[in-house]
C-alpha cells in the first residue's frame, strides 16, 4: 500500500470551526484537530457532516504564553471523508487545505515549528 502524503503529521489537538458557507444556508460545526500537517488535517466533531463543495476552516492556534491570545487562521478546504471514529464516539473528517487567508500558511508553519523538537536534517 502506498501512502501519498507529502507532509509529516502531528498529533495536535487544536480547536476548529468548519463553516459550510455555500448556498443560502450557513452552518458552523465545532471540533478539534486529531492530526495536523501543512497539507491538511483530520478533525473530530460530534456531527456526521460532509460536503463536496469547498468550505472555510478556522483553526485556533495555541497562545505562546498562558496569558496570550489565541490566533485564528482561516483557510479554504476540501473534505475528503467523514466516518465514525473507532473508540472516539465522534466523527472524524479528513480535510485537505486548498488555500490560506493572508499569512496563514506561514503562521501555521511557525506554530508547528514551535511545538515539535528540532532535529538537524529531519524531514517535516
Amino acid at each position: 500500500m502506498f501512502d501519498k502524503r507529502v507532509y509529516k503529521r502531528y498529533p495536535f489537538r487544536w480547536p476548529v470551526a468548519l463553516v459550510f458557507d455555500h448556498g443560502e444556508r450557513r452552518a458552523t460545526f465545532h471540533g478539534t484537530t486529531r492530526e495536523l500537517s501543512m497539507g491538511g488535517c483530520s478533525l473530530l466533531t460530534d456531527y456526521n457532516i460532509y460536503s463536496s463543495q469547498p468550505l472555510t476552516l478556522l483553526i485556533s492556534l495555541p497562545a505562546d504564553n498562558p496569558l496570550g491570545r489565541r490566533q485564528v487562521l482561516e483557510m479554504r478546504v476540501r473534505m475528503c471523508y467523514t466516518l465514525l471514529a473507532a473508540g472516539e464516539d465522534r466523527f472524524r473528517c479528513g480535510i485537505e487545505f486548498i488555500s490560506f487567508k493572508g499569512e496563514g500558511k506561514q503562521l501555521l508553519q511557525e506554530a508547528i515549528d514551535k511545538r515539535i523538537p528540532q532535529v538537524p536534517g529531519a524531514r517535516r
